[in-house]
């Protein structure tokens, strides 16, 4: 069968017209509190496995820009990362280190952080008054990085993650770069290993250099009294990230308490 050739105009066209109908979803910026110190960055949220997409995304249009993890969790009928509906809280590894980083910032001690982490992320974690908010470099949730579960949803405009990421990337690099020049967090923790999280985190943060911290799996930056970190994703379990969780992220405190050590 001979493939028709699109016309570009007609695709620019439905390009336009799918992100026009998918704005409330495209310009959700994060969980918490835009005003809080910590902002925490990863790649993307994931995607319930056996979602409705359709569904999933129909919630997500009513979201404000910035929302209450657990509101939103809520909307979305996932319950067991906030203990809601009577179900009990399930740690989720991202998270976990998210929320010991949080309390090894405040001061908390290792035994102290073990017992608290279901709590902190339960009721305090993205919190719409708390101290962190967890934003995502791209809008649309995947179950995996090489999955593109919106083909029967937009494969006329975006047949791939590829062709969104080219569509969606710019504006979404812009309107957070814009976020945090508004909101001034004093850190911001990006997560996420590879060679396009890096290239990625390298834009948004810019000019913001990160450079590598020597003995460590970290990069980092410092200008005008925020500190930038990178790290592996949290939940990565190889050698690259450290295993014992609280000693990598009381690592991370230290390194943002003490900026004299030096940069390579």
């Amino acid at each position: 069968m001979r493939q028709v050739k699109q016309d570009p105009d007609a695709r620019k066209a439905r390009t336009t017209l799918l992100m026009q109908q998918l704005r409330p979803v495209l310009e959700f910026l994060g969980y918490g509190n835009p005003r809080a110190p910590v902002w925490f960055v990863g790649l993307e949220e994931g995607l319930p496995v056996g979602a409705d997409v359709a569904a999933h995304l129909l919630v997500r249009s009513t979201f404000p820009r910035f929302l209450d993890c657990a509101t939103a969790h809520m909307a979305l009928g996932i319950h067991n990362l906030h203990g809601l509906a009577d179900s009990a809280v399930i740690v989720q590894s991202t998270w976990r280190q998210m929320s010991y980083l949080m309390l090894a910032l405040s001061g908390m001690t290792e035994e102290g952080a073990g017992r608290r982490v279901a709590d902190y992320q339960a009721n305090l974690l993205g919190a719409k008054g708390g101290q962190s908010l967890l934003v995502e470099l791209m809008p649309l949730p995947r179950s995996r990085q090489n999955s593109w579960p919106y083909a029967e949803l937009f494969g006329d405009v975006w047949e791939n993650n590829r062709d969104y990421q080219q569509a969606v990337w710019p504006l979404r690099r812009d309107a957070l770069r814009s976020a945090l020049e508004r909101y001034a967090p004093k850190l911001v923790v990006c997560y996420g290993g590879g060679a396009l999280a890096s290239r990625r985190f390298d834009e948004l943060m810019a000019p913001d250099v990160l450079k590598n911290l020597h003995d460590t799996t970290f990069r980092i930056a410092y200008r005008r009294g925020r500190v930038v970190l990178h790290v592996p994703h949290f939940s990565q379990r190889s050698g690259a990230f450290p295993r014992d969780e609280f000693l990598c992220c009381s690592m991370a405190a230290a390194l943002i308490a003490d900026m004299q050590l030096p940069l390579l």
